[in-house]
């Protein structure tokens, strides 16, 4: 953890090169017309795996000391096998992480981490109510998903992937952001929002 931190620190998550890849990888046009590339998805999915290390939740969330942290992804989803191979073997202390995906919110269960992709989001959210509930991190992709009320917003600046924050979300939610996580956001929004659904 302490060497993801100093890459954090050091380079927005330890992926400044991602200004450059995606035009390296061959995907000139995308970058160029600001669609998504592979490479994007990828620095999500591995962003994704990260951020568990960063949150800390209410005992109550968990059924045990080693019951695992599950990170769910509401399809559609951008990542193919990209979040799997991530997640592989990944631990937050004692807690394995596990992932699960879903094709409706009404399977959200007792989940830790929720991402919704725009696609996922489209498809199943209104724009006014994501879902939230104590204990859940909202993750997404959208242009103002955090300030709909979703704790964490990726974005592309600058031809890199980056991310928002919603404070108030996340402490809405019981949940503590570590500092490290806040000082590289490119904003962190403090405005509460109206309770959404519950999980």
């Amino acid at each position: 953890m302490i060497g993801f931190l100093t890459a954090l620190a050091a380079s927005q998550l330890g992926f400044a090169h991602a200004a450059e890849a995606p035009a390296a990888a061959g995907s000139r046009a995308g970058a160029r017309d600001g669609l998504p590339t592979p490479l994007e998805f990828r620095l999500k999915a591995r962003y994704l795996a990260r951020l568990a290390q960063f949150v800390e939740w209410p005992e109550e969330c968990f059924k045990g000391e080693s019951a695992p942290i599950e990170i769910v992804v509401l399809d559609p989803s951008p990542f193919g096998r990209a979040l799997e191979r991530e997640l592989r073997g990944g631990r937050v202390g004692k807690r394995p992480i596990r992932l699960r995906r879903i094709s409706k919110l009404a399977d959200l269960g007792n989940a830790h981490v929720l991402f919704i992709s725009s696609m996922a989001e489209q498809a199943h959210c209104q724009r006014s109510s994501l879902p939230a509930g104590k204990g859940l991190l909202v993750v997404g992709e959208s242009s103002g998903f955090a300030q709909r009320g979703g704790s964490v917003e990726f974005a592309v600046v600058d031809n890199a992937v980056r991310f928002r924050i919603h404070r108030k979300a996340a402490e809405q939610a019981q949940l503590k952001l570590h500092s490290q996580l806040l000082k590289i956001a490119i904003e962190v929004f403090d405005k509460p929002h109206a309770a959404g659904g519950s999980h």
